[in-house]
């Protein structure tokens, strides 16, 4: 409001759904840790006439206030990105940069039954959809992301297949731990076929498997002894053969 001076610490840690944020310009201080584990907070407009908010940077009193944004918008820097609603997920779209960053879901997430990434989409955003209960299939082929970030997946009990396509060649922390229902995956990556080396490798990408599937092609040509280890089949899927192993 227009009387506002101070945002406290800790004012708003932990709001994982906040994407956007005006700084009015009566405000002349952020407190310690105010916008902490924002992930989703893209954009600031900062108004202040006192503070300095740059991307990127945990300042002013390490508020986090920038810290996770894309754009800190100004009088003199005019938006270019925005957030949009495709589908069911929020993402950040920039159109200079050609970025196109999943953020959260545009629904509540234990309604979120489904995740088809857009077309184009360069990141997912950490923790985008953790705890997502209901979660049951993610499509990830039409996009160009390369890594799934840390927790990203998360807690999404109901998943119950993945296919970790070509284009992703990282697995952050935790990204599917305590996914319970996780037991098919589908590895399409050689970097990750070769990190995969236990249950708890690559994000616990494993973790409950039971069922891991990849092309035989790779598993000619690259060493994973974890798996290798295990009684496996082939299966044709499409015009390809995978190996299937069994944990």
């Amino acid at each position: 409001n227009s009387s506002l001076q101070t945002i406290g610490t800790a004012a708003f840690n932990g709001c994982r759904s906040l994407t956007t944020i005006t700084i009015p310009e009566t405000v002349t201080s952020i407190e310690s840790a105010a916008f902490y584990n924002c992930y989703a907070l893209a954009i600031v407009y900062n108004n202040s006439s006192t503070l300095t908010i740059t991307a990127g940077s945990s300042s002013p009193s390490s508020s986090y206030v920038g810290y996770y944004a894309e754009e800190v918008v100004t009088a003199e820097n005019l938006l270019v990105g925005k957030i949009e609603a495709i589908g069911n997920v929020n993402y950040y779209i920039n159109e200079t940069t050609k970025k196109k960053i999943a953020l959260l879901p545009a629904v509540a997430r234990d309604t979120l039954t489904t995740v088809t990434l857009a077309t184009d989409t360069t990141e997912i955003n950490q923790y985008a959809f953790n705890g997502c209960s209901s979660l049951q299939t993610v499509d990830l082929n039409n996009c160009q992301i390369t890594t799934i970030p840390d927790y990203a997946f998360r807690d999404c009990t109901s998943l119950t297949t993945i296919t970790i396509p070509e284009s992703v060649n990282s697995i952050g922390s935790s990204a599917f731990s305590n996914c319970s229902s996780l037991t098919t995956v589908i590895i399409e990556n050689s970097d990750i076929y070769e990190s995969a080396t236990s249950t708890s490798a690559c994000g616990n990408l494993l973790q409950y498997a039971q069922t891991v599937k990849v092309p035989t092609s790779i598993v000619s040509a690259y060493d994973n002894s974890f798996l290798e280890g295990l009684s496996s089949t082939t299966e044709m899927i499409g015009n390809v053969e995978y190996t299937v192993f069994t944990i």
